[in-house]
This record gives structure tokens, C-alpha cells and sequence, in this order.
């Protein structure tokens, strides 16, 4: 990887800083927010670039996991190894920034049931998980979901795949296109 110049590494900082800022305001106030509106006070773009952290021994960058504001990695990885390629990380980056972004919009508790599986597609390479709504509103949390990747003004949460199982399990698989499975 190139090494970033002082203005692309003070672009990055300041994003990392913004994201800091927002999160806290957004713990702090409360509020439900749409993707874009997170977007727009620079939570996060989704860009993989921006997991990676340059390491001041080496020079060199390093993947890093998202602090989540209400996931923690052993939640998705579920005592598996972390995959070893950084496109994996910035896949599962990207989707728990969403799954952020969800159940701030939901605005009760989301636990993650299925996460990573080394040998299942879609899971291997963190593109996909498996929640359901703590308070067992499954039904309005697939609603919260669907409308969150099927509008426009949805910003840049990932079109993708979903699935509302009979026992209330919802599956989201980031595929880049929207497909309702119970439709």
C-alpha cells in the first residue's frame, strides 16, 4: 500500500476525530438518525481505507476492528479466529457500522445470533449475520431493516439480501442488491 501524504493522513485523522464526535453526540442525545444524516457528520463513508492505520514502528498499515457503539466483535466472531485479510475486516468494518446504524434507528436492542463462518459464503468474508430484536419485535425490526437498505435516502448502507425467518431470525447479506426473500 502507498504510503498516504501529511494532507491524506490529516483528511484521515479528522474523519477518525468526526466519528468520535458523532458517536458521542449520538449516544448523548439520543436521537434515531437516518444513514445519511450519520454520514453527514462524518460517522463513517464505509471506505475500507479508513480501517486501515498506519503502524509508527514499521511504516506499514494495519487492519483495525470498528468500535462499534453497540456490538462487540466476540459477538460476531463467536470464539472463531479473525479471518486473516484485511478486505474480510473491512467487510465486517462496514457491516457493523450498519448494524450500528439499524438499531440506532430501531431503538431497542439487537443481538447478533449468526456472525462469521469460515466456510460458509457470504459469512466467511463477513458480508453477512444473522439478529434478532432482544425485545422480540423481530417483525418491526426486519420493517426498520427493509426500509434502511430499499430507500434511496438510505445513504450508503449496503443493499443486500433479507430474510425474516419463521422463529424471527433476520438474515441481511450484503450482496449490493436489494432482494425481500418474504416478498
Amino acid at each position: 500500500m502507498p504510503k498516504l501524504t501529511k494532507k491524506q493522513k490529516q483528511e484521515r485523522d479528522k474523519k477518525i476525530v468526526g466519528g468520535v464526535l458523532a458517536g458521542l453526540l449520538l449516544i448523548y442525545f439520543g436521537t434515531k438518525k437516518t444513514y445519511r444524516e450519520i454520514n453527514a457528520i462524518e460517522l463513517t463513508e464505509n471506505d475500507p481505507d479508513e480501517v486501515l492505520l498506519e503502524n509508527p514502528e514499521t511504516g506499514e498499515y494495519e487492519v483495525q476492528l470498528y468500535d462499534a457503539m453497540y456490538f462487540v466483535s466476540s459477538e460476531y466472531f463467536k470464539g472463531q479466529d479473525f479471518p486473516d485479510n484485511w478486505q474480510s475486516i473491512a467487510n465486517y468494518n462496514s457491516l457493523i457500522i450498519d448494524l450500528d446504524v439499524l438499531r440506532a434507528n430501531f431503538g431497542a436492542a439487537v443481538q447478533i445470533v449468526k456472525g462469521y463462518e469460515p466456510d460458509e459464503k457470504y459469512y466467511s468474508t463477513c458480508e453477512a449475520v444473522q439478529i434478532t430484536a432482544v425485545n422480540g419485535q423481530n417483525n418491526k425490526l426486519f420493517k426498520v431493516l427493509n426500509s434502511m437498505i430499499n430507500q434511496p435516502t438510505a445513504g450508503n448502507m449496503k443493499k443486500g439480501t433479507i430474510h425474516l425467518f419463521p422463529d424471527g431470525v433476520i438474515e441481511y447479506i450484503r450482496t449490493g442488491v436489494y432482494k425481500n426473500l418474504n416478498n
